[in-house]
Protein backbone atom coordinates (compact mmCIF):
# COMPACT_ATOMS: atom_id res chain seq x y z
CA UNK A 1 0.00 0.00 0.00
CA UNK A 2 0.93 3.40 -0.30
CA UNK A 3 0.12 6.62 -1.58
CA UNK A 4 0.83 8.36 -4.66
CA UNK A 5 3.19 11.47 -4.65
CA UNK A 6 3.99 12.65 -8.04
CA UNK A 7 4.25 8.98 -9.86
CA UNK A 8 5.84 8.01 -7.17
CA UNK A 9 4.42 4.91 -4.98
CA UNK A 10 5.59 3.90 -1.57
CA UNK A 11 4.08 0.23 -1.10
CA UNK A 12 3.99 -0.63 2.53
CA UNK A 13 4.19 -4.09 3.41
CA UNK A 14 2.50 -5.84 6.73
CA UNK A 15 5.45 -3.72 8.70
CA UNK A 16 3.06 -2.93 11.29
CA UNK A 17 2.19 -5.90 12.22
CA UNK A 18 5.76 -7.29 12.06
CA UNK A 19 6.46 -4.99 14.60
CA UNK A 20 3.25 -5.85 16.73
CA UNK A 21 4.18 -9.31 16.36
CA UNK A 22 7.51 -8.82 17.88
CA UNK A 23 6.77 -6.40 20.33
CA UNK A 24 4.25 -8.90 21.59
CA UNK A 25 6.24 -12.08 21.04
CA UNK A 26 9.19 -10.48 22.86
CA UNK A 27 6.58 -9.27 26.22
CA UNK A 28 5.44 -12.72 26.28
CA UNK A 29 8.82 -13.74 26.55
CA UNK A 30 10.48 -11.28 28.83
CA UNK A 31 7.73 -12.08 31.08
CA UNK A 32 8.24 -16.08 31.17
CA UNK A 33 11.76 -15.37 32.17
CA UNK A 34 10.38 -12.47 34.88
CA UNK A 35 8.22 -15.60 36.64
CA UNK A 36 10.80 -18.09 36.02
CA UNK A 37 13.26 -16.04 37.60
CA UNK A 38 11.31 -15.29 40.44
CA UNK A 39 10.52 -18.85 41.50
CA UNK A 40 14.28 -19.71 40.66
CA UNK A 41 15.10 -16.97 43.45
CA UNK A 42 11.98 -18.04 45.80
CA UNK A 43 13.03 -21.69 45.84
CA UNK A 44 16.22 -20.49 47.54
CA UNK A 45 14.68 -20.66 50.40
CA UNK A 46 13.02 -24.15 50.62
CA UNK A 47 16.19 -25.50 52.13
CA UNK A 48 16.15 -23.05 54.98
CA UNK A 49 16.07 -25.16 58.13
CA UNK A 50 17.27 -28.44 56.43
CA UNK A 51 20.69 -30.17 56.60
CA UNK A 52 22.25 -31.58 53.53
CA UNK A 53 24.39 -34.02 52.32
CA UNK A 54 25.96 -34.99 49.10
CA UNK A 55 24.89 -37.79 47.27
CA UNK A 56 24.83 -39.27 43.97
CA UNK A 57 22.35 -41.27 41.76
CA UNK A 58 22.77 -45.05 41.76
CA UNK A 59 19.30 -46.37 40.07
CA UNK A 60 17.09 -45.02 37.65
CA UNK A 61 13.92 -46.37 36.38
CA UNK A 62 10.63 -46.29 34.61
CA UNK A 63 7.81 -47.42 36.28
CA UNK A 64 4.60 -48.06 34.20
CA UNK A 65 0.76 -47.47 35.42
CA UNK A 66 -2.40 -46.90 34.36
CA UNK A 67 -5.05 -44.19 34.32
CA UNK A 68 -8.41 -46.31 33.19
CA UNK A 69 -7.65 -47.17 29.80
CA UNK A 70 -4.21 -44.84 29.69
CA UNK A 71 -1.45 -45.75 30.36
CA UNK A 72 1.38 -43.39 31.83
CA UNK A 73 5.29 -43.70 33.04
CA UNK A 74 6.89 -42.70 36.11
CA UNK A 75 10.45 -41.71 36.68
CA UNK A 76 11.81 -43.09 39.70
CA UNK A 77 15.49 -42.34 41.00
CA UNK A 78 16.89 -43.65 44.17
CA UNK A 79 19.82 -41.39 45.64
CA UNK A 80 22.38 -43.03 48.13
CA UNK A 81 24.02 -40.10 50.43
CA UNK A 82 25.96 -40.30 53.89
CA UNK A 83 24.18 -37.95 56.37
CA UNK A 84 26.41 -35.62 58.40
CA UNK A 85 27.51 -37.10 61.59
CA UNK A 86 27.06 -40.56 60.33
CA UNK A 87 29.32 -43.44 58.41
CA UNK A 88 26.60 -45.26 57.16
CA UNK A 89 25.26 -44.65 53.73
CA UNK A 90 21.42 -43.99 53.48
CA UNK A 91 19.44 -44.15 49.98
CA UNK A 92 15.76 -42.52 49.06
CA UNK A 93 13.90 -43.19 45.92
CA UNK A 94 11.43 -40.47 44.82
CA UNK A 95 9.52 -39.78 41.62
CA UNK A 96 8.73 -36.92 39.44
CA UNK A 97 8.23 -35.54 35.55
CA UNK A 98 12.03 -33.65 35.76
CA UNK A 99 14.18 -36.50 37.03
CA UNK A 100 13.59 -37.74 33.39
CA UNK A 101 16.58 -35.93 32.54
CA UNK A 102 18.35 -36.93 34.88
CA UNK A 103 20.46 -40.29 34.86
CA UNK A 104 22.32 -42.83 37.09
CA UNK A 105 25.65 -41.20 38.28
CA UNK A 106 24.18 -37.87 38.73
CA UNK A 107 25.65 -35.59 41.91
CA UNK A 108 22.74 -34.52 43.35
CA UNK A 109 22.41 -32.81 46.99
CA UNK A 110 19.84 -34.16 49.61
CA UNK A 111 18.36 -31.87 51.97
CA UNK A 112 16.33 -33.78 54.73
CA UNK A 113 15.27 -33.09 58.61
CA UNK A 114 16.26 -35.43 60.92
CA UNK A 115 14.90 -39.29 59.54
CA UNK A 116 11.61 -38.07 58.52
CA UNK A 117 11.50 -39.65 55.14
CA UNK A 118 8.89 -37.25 53.83
CA UNK A 119 10.32 -34.61 54.67
CA UNK A 120 13.50 -34.90 52.38
CA UNK A 121 14.32 -33.81 48.73
CA UNK A 122 16.69 -33.93 45.72
CA UNK A 123 18.50 -30.37 44.65
CA UNK A 124 20.69 -29.55 42.00
CA UNK A 125 23.27 -26.72 41.44
CA UNK A 126 21.49 -23.98 39.29
CA UNK A 127 23.48 -21.86 37.14
CA UNK A 128 21.39 -18.51 37.32
CA UNK A 129 21.33 -18.19 41.23
CA UNK A 130 24.31 -20.06 41.84
CA UNK A 131 22.75 -22.15 44.52
CA UNK A 132 21.05 -25.04 44.66
CA UNK A 133 17.49 -25.46 44.07
CA UNK A 134 14.92 -28.24 44.40
CA UNK A 135 15.61 -31.28 41.25
CA UNK A 136 11.48 -31.49 41.06
CA UNK A 137 11.31 -28.67 39.24
CA UNK A 138 12.41 -28.09 35.64
CA UNK A 139 13.66 -24.41 35.64
CA UNK A 140 15.28 -24.78 32.16
CA UNK A 141 12.28 -25.51 30.11
CA UNK A 142 10.37 -21.69 30.42
CA UNK A 143 13.74 -20.19 29.54
CA UNK A 144 14.13 -22.53 26.71
CA UNK A 145 10.38 -21.51 25.67
CA UNK A 146 10.80 -17.91 26.14
CA UNK A 147 14.54 -18.27 24.13
CA UNK A 148 12.63 -19.23 21.28
CA UNK A 149 9.91 -16.65 21.35
CA UNK A 150 12.77 -13.63 21.78
CA UNK A 151 14.11 -15.45 18.84
CA UNK A 152 11.01 -15.30 17.29
CA UNK A 153 10.63 -11.65 17.93
CA UNK A 154 13.63 -10.53 17.29
CA UNK A 155 13.20 -12.01 13.61
CA UNK A 156 9.53 -10.21 12.76
CA UNK A 157 11.76 -7.07 14.07
CA UNK A 158 14.50 -7.22 12.10
CA UNK A 159 12.14 -8.34 9.13
CA UNK A 160 10.77 -5.27 9.21
CA UNK A 161 11.48 -3.43 6.10
CA UNK A 162 11.20 0.05 5.24
CA UNK A 163 9.03 0.86 2.34
CA UNK A 164 10.06 0.25 -1.18
CA UNK A 165 9.64 3.23 -3.38
CA UNK A 166 9.63 3.20 -7.26
CA UNK A 167 7.81 4.27 -10.15
CA UNK A 168 4.26 3.16 -10.64
CA UNK A 169 4.75 2.46 -14.10
CA UNK A 170 7.66 0.30 -12.81
CA UNK A 171 5.35 -1.61 -10.82
CA UNK A 172 2.06 -2.70 -13.42
CA UNK A 173 0.69 -4.57 -10.74
CA UNK A 174 -0.09 -2.05 -8.34
CA UNK A 175 -3.20 0.37 -8.67
CA UNK A 176 -4.63 3.04 -7.44
CA UNK A 177 -7.71 2.71 -4.85
CA UNK A 178 -10.39 5.64 -5.73
CA UNK A 179 -11.53 5.61 -2.47
CA UNK A 180 -8.52 5.52 -0.51
CA UNK A 181 -5.98 6.98 -2.38
CA UNK A 182 -3.76 4.17 -1.84
CA UNK A 183 -1.69 1.92 -4.37
CA UNK A 184 -2.32 -1.57 -4.00
CA UNK A 185 -2.72 -5.05 -5.66
CA UNK A 186 -6.28 -6.59 -6.32
CA UNK A 187 -5.01 -9.99 -6.91
CA UNK A 188 -3.15 -9.92 -4.12
CA UNK A 189 -5.63 -8.18 -1.41
CA UNK A 190 -8.29 -11.20 -2.78
CA UNK A 191 -6.30 -13.69 -1.91
CA UNK A 192 -5.59 -12.04 1.53
CA UNK A 193 -9.19 -12.39 1.87
CA UNK A 194 -9.79 -15.84 0.72
CA UNK A 195 -6.84 -16.89 3.14
CA UNK A 196 -7.93 -14.79 6.36
CA UNK A 197 -9.89 -15.86 8.61
CA UNK A 198 -13.26 -13.57 10.34
CA UNK A 199 -12.10 -11.57 13.53
CA UNK A 200 -15.23 -10.78 14.68
CA UNK A 201 -15.08 -9.10 18.35
CA UNK A 202 -17.74 -11.18 19.90
CA UNK A 203 -15.66 -14.35 18.83
CA UNK A 204 -13.02 -12.66 21.17
CA UNK A 205 -15.55 -11.63 23.61
CA UNK A 206 -16.35 -15.50 23.96
CA UNK A 207 -12.75 -16.53 23.37
CA UNK A 208 -11.80 -14.35 26.44
CA UNK A 209 -14.73 -14.69 28.71
CA UNK A 210 -13.31 -18.86 28.30
CA UNK A 211 -9.98 -17.84 29.41
CA UNK A 212 -10.61 -15.46 32.32
CA UNK A 213 -12.87 -19.02 33.39
CA UNK A 214 -10.34 -21.44 32.76
CA UNK A 215 -7.42 -19.64 34.35
CA UNK A 216 -9.17 -18.50 37.44
CA UNK A 217 -10.82 -21.91 37.94
CA UNK A 218 -7.47 -23.34 37.92
CA UNK A 219 -6.20 -20.81 40.19
CA UNK A 220 -8.97 -21.48 42.88
CA UNK A 221 -8.57 -25.14 42.55
CA UNK A 222 -4.76 -24.99 43.40
CA UNK A 223 -5.34 -23.21 46.44
CA UNK A 224 -8.00 -25.34 47.38
CA UNK A 225 -5.63 -28.46 46.87
CA UNK A 226 -2.55 -26.61 48.78
CA UNK A 227 -4.59 -25.39 51.56
CA UNK A 228 -6.58 -29.01 52.52
CA UNK A 229 -4.88 -32.04 50.70
CA UNK A 230 -2.34 -33.15 53.35
CA UNK A 231 0.04 -34.89 50.57
CA UNK A 232 1.24 -31.37 50.09
CA UNK A 233 4.45 -30.27 51.53
CA UNK A 234 4.46 -27.47 53.80
CA UNK A 235 7.29 -26.15 52.05
CA UNK A 236 5.44 -26.68 48.67
CA UNK A 237 1.98 -24.62 49.46
CA UNK A 238 3.85 -21.44 49.22
CA UNK A 239 4.62 -22.40 45.60
CA UNK A 240 1.58 -23.89 44.75
CA UNK A 241 -0.12 -20.58 46.16
CA UNK A 242 1.78 -18.38 44.53
CA UNK A 243 1.17 -20.26 41.18
CA UNK A 244 -2.54 -20.10 41.12
CA UNK A 245 -2.20 -16.11 42.23
CA UNK A 246 0.01 -16.06 38.91
CA UNK A 247 -3.05 -17.83 36.65
CA UNK A 248 -5.72 -15.87 38.76
CA UNK A 249 -3.61 -12.78 37.92
CA UNK A 250 -3.37 -14.13 34.03
CA UNK A 251 -7.27 -14.87 34.09
CA UNK A 252 -8.16 -11.38 35.70
CA UNK A 253 -6.34 -10.04 32.48
CA UNK A 254 -9.46 -10.61 29.64
CA UNK A 255 -11.50 -8.66 32.25
CA UNK A 256 -10.08 -5.34 31.20
CA UNK A 257 -9.19 -6.30 27.38
CA UNK A 258 -12.93 -7.47 27.48
CA UNK A 259 -14.55 -4.17 28.56
CA UNK A 260 -12.02 -1.98 26.71
CA UNK A 261 -12.68 -3.20 23.40
CA UNK A 262 -16.85 -3.23 23.90
CA UNK A 263 -16.35 0.32 24.59
CA UNK A 264 -13.81 0.73 21.41
CA UNK A 265 -16.48 -0.81 19.12
CA UNK A 266 -19.59 0.92 20.61
CA UNK A 267 -17.45 4.21 19.82
CA UNK A 268 -16.55 3.66 16.53
CA UNK A 269 -20.15 2.44 15.63
CA UNK A 270 -21.16 5.79 17.25
CA UNK A 271 -18.78 7.81 15.29
CA UNK A 272 -19.52 5.88 12.21
CA UNK A 273 -23.20 6.84 12.17
CA UNK A 274 -22.45 10.51 13.68
CA UNK A 275 -20.40 10.84 10.37
CA UNK A 276 -23.17 8.87 8.30
CA UNK A 277 -25.64 11.13 9.31
CA UNK A 278 -23.75 14.58 9.29
CA UNK A 279 -23.28 13.91 5.29
CA UNK A 280 -25.13 15.67 3.23
CA UNK A 281 -25.48 12.36 0.50
CA UNK A 282 -27.53 10.72 2.96
CA UNK A 283 -30.06 13.17 2.84
CA UNK A 284 -32.12 11.08 0.45
CA UNK A 285 -33.10 8.34 3.00
CA UNK A 286 -36.20 9.13 4.74
CA UNK A 287 -35.02 6.81 7.89
CA UNK A 288 -31.64 7.66 7.77
CA UNK A 289 -30.98 6.17 11.47
CA UNK A 290 -32.19 2.60 10.02
CA UNK A 291 -29.91 3.44 6.66
CA UNK A 292 -26.84 4.25 9.14
CA UNK A 293 -27.59 1.01 11.39
CA UNK A 294 -27.75 -1.20 8.17
CA UNK A 295 -24.68 0.26 6.58
CA UNK A 296 -22.68 -0.22 9.89
CA UNK A 297 -23.65 -3.79 9.91
CA UNK A 298 -22.02 -4.24 6.12
CA UNK A 299 -19.50 -2.36 6.64
CA UNK A 300 -18.41 -4.27 9.94
CA UNK A 301 -18.62 -7.54 8.16
CA UNK A 302 -16.53 -6.80 5.70
CA UNK A 303 -13.81 -5.64 7.98
CA UNK A 304 -13.81 -8.47 9.79
CA UNK A 305 -12.31 -10.74 6.63
CA UNK A 306 -10.08 -7.80 5.80
CA UNK A 307 -5.88 -7.99 7.14
CA UNK A 308 -4.48 -6.03 9.74
CA UNK A 309 -2.60 -4.02 7.59
CA UNK A 310 -5.83 -3.29 5.50
CA UNK A 311 -6.36 -0.23 3.40
CA UNK A 312 -9.64 -0.03 4.83
CA UNK A 313 -10.85 1.50 7.83
CA UNK A 314 -13.92 1.09 10.26
CA UNK A 315 -14.69 4.71 9.40
CA UNK A 316 -17.61 6.08 7.46
CA UNK A 317 -17.02 7.45 3.94
CA UNK A 318 -18.57 7.93 0.88
CA UNK A 319 -17.24 4.69 -0.92
CA UNK A 320 -18.52 2.34 1.67
CA UNK A 321 -21.99 4.52 0.91
CA UNK A 322 -21.82 3.66 -3.13
CA UNK A 323 -20.88 0.16 -2.27
CA UNK A 324 -23.72 -1.03 -0.25
CA UNK A 325 -26.34 1.51 -2.25
CA UNK A 326 -28.60 -1.63 -3.11
CA UNK A 327 -28.47 -2.32 0.47
CA UNK A 328 -29.84 1.10 1.65
CA UNK A 329 -32.48 1.25 -1.43
CA UNK A 330 -35.35 0.05 1.09
CA UNK A 331 -34.43 3.42 3.31
CA UNK A 332 -35.28 6.21 0.23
Amino acid sequence: MGKQNNQQVTVVSGSKVLVVLGVLHLLIAFGIAGVNLYFRFTDMHRADGYEYAEGVIIKREEKAHYIGARKSTDTWITVQYTPKGSDKKKTHSDTDFSYGFLYTGTPVRVYYKGDDPRDIFFARYDWIVRDYLPADKSYNIPLIVAGILLIIGIYYLADNKKPKKGSAQAQPEFTVDPATGMVYSENLHQLARMSNYKRSWMGFWIAGSLGFTAFTAMGVAMIIVALNDPKVEPSSKSSMIIAAAFFIFLGSGFIPLIITTIMRQNRNKRLFIKAFMADEATAVYSDRAKAAGILWKHVNHYMEKETLWSRYKLEYSRFWLERYKDKLEKCR
